[in-house]
């Protein structure tokens, strides 16, 4: 298989899996302590990854562990926002609201990082933000409880690719 349709692959795969994974957090957290779930969740990661990418762990650096320490914290916010979130909103809603990370990423990116963004990546920013507020916005103007999480979660997430983008050039992702 070619490269370039093994990584069209494993990109369909991923964003599967950034779909379903609203449900099993939504399930997985139930009743119980976001804090719990989230633990788990992120120590099934460590040992997955570290046992997948074990031969580069000798790689890492002073450098390395200071950029994912900037990258992680803003992973760690969205993550743990959007649990919090799921407890008080829809599955739909949250993954709709997650979703629009992607028109926040050139927001921040002008805020943040003062470079300019085309005319019309702030068209569809405004179309996105006008199917937000259609679909999340009920009974008047007020936002759901879980939905306002959702949100929170959804900067915390764009910064989170911001950071990517801004350090991934400076070191080995595979490291990262």
């Amino acid at each position: 298989m070619q490269k370039k349709h093994l990584f069209l692959l494993l990109l369909i795969l991923g964003t599967g899996f950034w779909g379903i994974s609203f449900t099993f957090v939504k399930v997985g957290i139930g009743s119980g302590s976001p804090y719990v779930f989230l633990f788990y969740k992120f120590l099934i990661a460590f040992v997955v990854l570290s046992t997948v990418f074990f031969n580069h762990l000798r790689k890492i650096s002073k450098k390395t562990v200071k950029i994912g320490f900037l990258i992680g914290i803003p992973l760690l916010i969205g993550n743990f926002l959007q649990s919090i979130g799921l407890k008080y909103t829809t599955v739909s809603n949250s993954a709709f609201i997650t979703g629009m990370d992607v028109l926040l990423i050139p927001i921040l990116k002008f805020a943040v990082y003062k470079k300019k963004v085309a005319n019309k990546i702030w068209l569809a920013c405004a179309l996105a933000l006008i199917g937000l507020y259609i679909i999340v916005v009920k009974d008047g103007l007020s936002l759901n409880y879980g939905d306002l999480w959702i949100v929170a979660c959804a900067f915390a997430f764009a910064f989170y690719v911001l950071q990517v983008g801004k350090y991934s050039k400076e070191t080995d992702p595979a490291i990262l």
